[in-house]
């Protein structure tokens, strides 16, 4: 019965009519696959993205940024380069690649191989995708400023012939520390040459000029620019702009104008190396210990993406609305970092810090030193000073070897980090020092005795005017 019924409608030859049922099925799905597939390709998403440059575009700089929009029922993603693709220019197109996970993964892989993280900018208000109003964020268009300067130095800091060996710890860390260094119009061509006797480029990798002026040749980020794009983002400030964007009072050039780099500089700093452990800003006359730093970072090396961390040598804020005496009300005055011996920030400190400086940059606007603006900004919201750093020195050997103050300091087997304001002849004998000893083993005992040995002279303390033209002591 079985058999019987297996053969039931079966033609020699043929088939049977199961058979025809089912061919007729699958021809039926394939034409509308067909037709289905058409209609993507016709009314849906080609999957080409095509963007079109702005004037200048450079294919050779790193990619900043993605941007993620809608298209129809399908998300696609593409990429702008240099800052920002402005859609709607009159440039000629450039096919950067195909939607979905591939571009996604080649996005991904380019900036981690530029060290950027992956950062979705804001999008105006009512922006079509097919309109040419795009609105970059602040850390796109500071990042725009800095790569117009950044790249270049001072070629002394790159020349070929460098030989002095920085230390093994700080060669396994450098990668993951960002230093930027603040200078000014006036100076910089100088300081930078005489930076060269402790800095290369080949041992920070990480490395940042600051200046209250840019200059492509020397690769000084123009402060300025920073400062205008950060006001660009406030709704309302109450100090007068410039034609240019930027506070009337702000970047004034000179000491006066110095003011205003701490804030704004460590911002740069901050979203040119997003992924870094440490950032510290030291001033242009400032040497530099790279091993000695290296064993002081070492020790808070674990807590710098879970712990917000910052300090430097520690000074009394003596700025508005604190007095100038140190004391206030009875009260002693906070704590700062010196900023020209440097000041260190961890990473999570400085997560903390980016979104706090536009309006800080506003409420301590007048103050007259800028490493007071930047702790004040930091304490008031929430994060203490917690980096004690004495080897951090603010002051020369020339004025603290003959002070009873630092006689502690300078015959204790302490490493030093760092030596702020050394006059040439300083200078010289500290360099010369620090080749002969080798990285890690310059403590602030030997190198007093050498200093003293090799015929250093007290000098006066220097005397500076503050913004209100008052004569003040640091």
């Amino acid at each position: 019965g079985m058999l019987g019924r297996r053969g039931e409608g079966r033609r020699v030859g043929g088939y049977s009519r199961h058979d025809e049922e089912w061919m007729t099925r699958m021809l039926v799905w394939i034409l509308l696959g067909t037709v289905l597939w058409g209609l993507y390709v016709i009314l849906g998403d080609s999957r080409e993205v095509r963007w079109r440059t702005p004037p200048g575009w450079v294919p050779e700089e790193p990619l900043l940024s993605a941007f993620v929009h809608e298209r129809s029922a399908f998300r696609t993603q593409s990429v702008w380069q240099n800052g920002g693709i402005v859609v709607g220019s009159e440039e000629e197109e450039v096919e950067l690649g195909r939607s979905g996970v591939d571009l996604e993964d080649r996005i991904r892989e380019s900036l981690e191989q530029w060290n950027h993280s992956f950062v979705v900018p804001e999008r105006s208000e009512g922006a079509s995708i097919n309109g040419p109003e795009l609105r970059l964020s602040l850390r796109d268009r500071v990042l725009q400023v800095v790569n117009q300067y950044h790249g270049r130095v001072h070629p002394s800091l790159s020349r070929t012939n460098w030989s002095k060996d920085s230390g093994a710890l700080w060669r396994r860390m450098k990668d993951e520390v960002a230093i930027v260094v603040k200078t000014g119009k006036e100076v910089a061509p100088t300081r930078m040459k005489k930076l060269s006797q402790w800095l290369h480029v080949s041992d920070v990798p990480n490395l940042m000029f600051i200046s209250d002026h840019g200059d492509e040749n020397l690769g000084l980020v123009d402060l300025r620019e920073v400062t205008r794009e950060i006001f660009r983002d406030l709704s309302s400030s109450k100090y007068r702009l410039d034609s240019d964007g930027v506070p009337h009072d702000v970047l004034l050039g000179g000491w006066r104008g110095d003011k205003d780099k701490n804030l704004p500089g460590f911002l740069a700093l901050y979203y040119r190396f997003p992924s870094a452990k440490f950032y510290i800003m030291v001033d242009d006359d400032t040497y530099v210990f790279l091993e000695n730093l290296a064993h002081i970072l070492s020790r808070r090396w674990r807590y710098a993406f879970s712990k917000p961390e910052w300090g430097g040598n520690a000074y009394r804020i003596a700025c508005l609305p604190w007095s100038r005496k140190g004391t206030t009300s009875g009260v002693a005055n906070p704590i700062f970092a010196h900023g020209g011996s440097g000041i260190v920030l961890n990473h999570r400190a400085m997560q903390s810090l980016s979104p706090l400086v536009p309006s800080c940059l506003q409420k301590y606007v007048i103050c007259w030193a800028g490493d007071m603006m930047l702790s004040a900004c930091l304490l008031e919201n929430g994060l203490p000073f917690s980096l004690r750093i004495p080897e951090m020195v603010g002051d020369p050997p020339s004025r603290q070897l003959f002070s009873s103050k630092y006689h502690t300091l300078w015959t204790s087997e302490l490493k030093i980090a760092t030596l702020h304001k050394l006059s040439e002849q300083e200078l010289e004998w500290v360099s010369q020092y620090d080749q002969l000893r080798g990285p890690g083993h310059i403590d602030f005992a030997s190198l007093r005795k050498h200093l003293l040995q090799s015929g250093l002279q007290k000098s006066e303390p220097e005397r500076k005017f503050n913004m209100e033209g008052d004569i003040l002591k640091r």
